[in-house]
């Protein structure tokens, strides 16, 4: 099964059995609904901050409407999401090469990826799962099914800080209902008479 759509499932399903057991037991003591709608506000940041790291470029130096350099025919595979008829954009590498200065320590000035071979930008790594050169990269999330790199690292902030609240806020409501429902529970078993 793809992690992404694993993820999504998890997501939907945490979020329903919270409303749907949880809930419950805590509106009898505190009937705000704010509980219900803060958690659908987490539930649709975690689902949007997904959506916003997986659909979105990491700073990758291809563009497939542009027509410079035909990609290498060993850069295609049938296990790549990349589109084999896309083309290296001399535009975007130009401006990629420019970003950052070169410190001739671990970038060197006209070095070239040895599987793409075109000129590689200073802060930036081939990555082997998708087949291209990503400006800053940082890693390949297979959750996300995407690399996070230069462009979409502020995506990918603010899907861990969404997903650390959702698992936050799934461990205070837990905890309120463990004290809710065993105080629920002593007060129901003590009211009853014994014949």
């Amino acid at each position: 099964m793809n992690q992404s759509a694993l993820y999504l499932f998890y997501l939907l399903s945490g979020c329903l059995i919270i409303h749907m057991e949880s809930y419950v037991i805590l509106e009898q003591y505190h009937p705000s609904g704010y509980d219900r709608i803060f958690s659908a506000l987490l539930f649709l940041s975690g689902a949007l901050s997904f959506l916003a790291c997986s659909l979105s470029d990491p700073g990758n130096f291809l563009d497939a409407n542009n027509l410079g350099d035909p990609i290498p025919s060993f850069y295609c595979s049938k296990k790549i999401h990349l589109n084999c008829a896309g083309r290296i954009s001399h535009t975007s590498l130009d401006k990629h090469l420019k970003f950052y200065p070169y410190d001739e320590v671990i970038f060197h000035q006209n070095d070239k990826c040895s599987t793409c071979q075109m000129l590689k930008p200073a802060r930036s790594k081939h990555c082997k799962y998708c087949l291209s050169c990503i400006s800053r990269y940082d890693h390949h999330c297979f959750l996300l099914n995407n690399c996070i790199g230069g462009y979409n690292s502020s995506y990918y902030l603010a899907f861990i800080c969404a997903n650390a609240t959702i698992a936050f806020h799934s461990f205070y409501i837990s905890k309120q209902r463990g004290k809710r429902g065993l105080f629920a529970a002593f007060i129901t078993s003590s009211n009853m008479k014994t014949f």
